[in-house]
């Protein structure tokens, strides 16, 4: 009908717009600018999180370089562990400033290439991350990125509570909040986004900001 029509002629209109605004004044695509992972760099992620958190060769490569999906396998030029939001903040905040591109993993469980370093860098490995209290008054748990789903219901289980959305391929809190994941339980406790609260965020630039404050 006229109505499709006009929609569609609107999303044309949209990717034109887009494409145009993605074209580098020479006529040919502009690629973000790209940095390189050198010594100094890596000195300075080490002085974050310590030397044995920091790794450049090994199977840590290849293991940060692909998810459970089909997707090619990439690794990065760094893995880094960390396991304080102070540590992620100082992490990102170097690679903002060395243009270094920055792929946060958590299980490692998706199926979509969401974590994969498709253009190297550095591999911000939250699984260490697992902070896990229980304010049962408020009904509500602070939990690190790090937290498996059937962890965290294990550890809720005693005190009567649970954490609802149930993604079969059991990921961490961190890739649950980042995706909105959900499962066959959802219908009945809402995905992910119905169920965090609040955030605190480490932003691109490497600032940290909380969404808003829990009640």
């Amino acid at each position: 009908g006229v109505g499709a029509a006009a929609l569609l002629a609107g999303v044309t209109a949209l990717l034109i717009m887009a494409y145009q605004m993605g074209r580098g004044a020479g006529g040919g695509y502009s690629k973000p600018k790209r940095g390189s992972v050198g010594g100094s760099v890596v000195s300075q992620l080490k002085k974050i999180v310590g030397d044995k958190n920091v790794h450049t060769s090994g199977v840590e490569m290849s293991k940060h370089g692909r998810d459970m999906s089909f997707h090619d396998r990439h690794p990065p030029d760094v893995v880094v562990y960390c396991e304080e939001v102070e540590q992620v903040r100082d992490v990102v905040k170097v690679c903002y400033d060395n243009y270094i591109p920055c792929v946060p993993r958590g299980a490692g469980t998706g199926l979509e290439g969401g974590c994969i370093p498709y253009e190297g860098g550095v591999a911000l490995d939250l699984k260490r991350m697992k902070k896990m209290e229980l304010r049962a008054d408020d009904m509500q748990a602070v939990l690190g990125p790090g937290c498996i789903k059937n962890d965290i219901n294990t550890w809720l289980e005693p005190s009567g509570f649970l954490f609802g959305p149930d993604p079969a391929s059991n990921p961490s809190v961190g890739g649950m909040a980042s995706t909105r994941g959900s499962g066959l339980s959802t219908m009945m406790y809402g995905t992910t986004a119905e169920n965090v609260l609040s955030m605190l965020v480490v932003t691109a630039e490497g600032k940290l900001i909380r969404t808003r404050q829990c009640t």
